[in-house]
């Protein structure tokens, strides 16, 4: 499964009120989105893949979910590049929410040659919100 496949998957029963929300809250639904980590729900995170990437291949996959649902608004893979390489703290509370209703858990960012045990991940409410 590619991430393009599980955002479309999240936000496709959001996409009515995507479709709704200016440019900029829609692009900042992804800050945070380059440290985390997300799993199949019944996957072990020690076993699986991770199904987030790198900044590079999570803008791709971002650009891709969006063109798929026909939501993207001209944005390149560069501009979700930078968006979240800039904001690479915590991520929205609403998009992990919809991930989790979609059969996904999401961590901070996991690697089990460094840490025995994935962390759980810090999130932050903003508006306006999927939920």
């Amino acid at each position: 499964m590619t991430l393009k496949n599980v955002l479309v998957t999240a936000l496709r029963p959001h996409k009515e009120t995507l479709s709704n929300w200016e440019s900029e809250d829609l692009e900042l639904l992804f800050m945070g989105f380059g440290n985390l980590s997300i799993y199949l729900k019944d996957d072990d995170p020690i076993l699986a893949d991770n199904l987030a990437g790198t900044f590079k291949t999570n803008a791709k996959g971002i650009v891709e979910a969006l063109d798929t649902l026909e939501l993207n608004r001209g944005w390149s893979e560069s501009d979700f590049y930078w968006m979240i390489n800039a904001n690479a703290g915590e991520v929205r509370s609403d998009l992990v929410t919809a991930l989790q209703d979609a059969g996904f858990v999401c961590y901070d960012f996991f690697d089990a040659e460094d840490n025995p045990e994935p962390q759980d991940i810090a999130v932050f409410q903003a508006e306006p919100s999927l939920v």
